[in-house]
């Protein structure tokens, strides 16, 4: 069984406010949303927020070798962090290197 956590709050800090006491940030995953009227994602019933979150495992002969992902964000570069951290794990030369 594998297992895999990400911070989802959306950006680093989320709104920025923390509920009560807890010490627990609030997400500002509906931050994409517009109040303005007739915009294509203007807030309204039934509407989910962009989401960015993006796990993957990868695997060799059926088990799992690798759980990771990224938290996203309207910039994140996604495609290329799994692509590094993947092809590191399978002994390709990160594109960094």
């Amino acid at each position: 069984m594998s297992k895999l956590q990400i911070q989802s709050l959306y950006h680093e800090f989320g709104t920025g406010v923390v509920a009560g006491n807890t010490g627990v940030l609030w997400n500002n995953r509906g931050c994409a949303f517009s109040l303005e009227p007739g915009h294509i994602n203007m807030l309204e019933p039934g509407k989910r927020p962009f989401h960015t979150l993006n796990p993957a495992l990868y695997a060799e002969q059926g088990r799992v070798q690798l759980a990771y992902g990224s938290m996203g964000g309207m910039a994140s570069p996604k495609p290329r962090r799994h692509y590094s951290c993947a092809s590191s794990t399978m002994g390709f030369p990160s594109p960094s290197q």
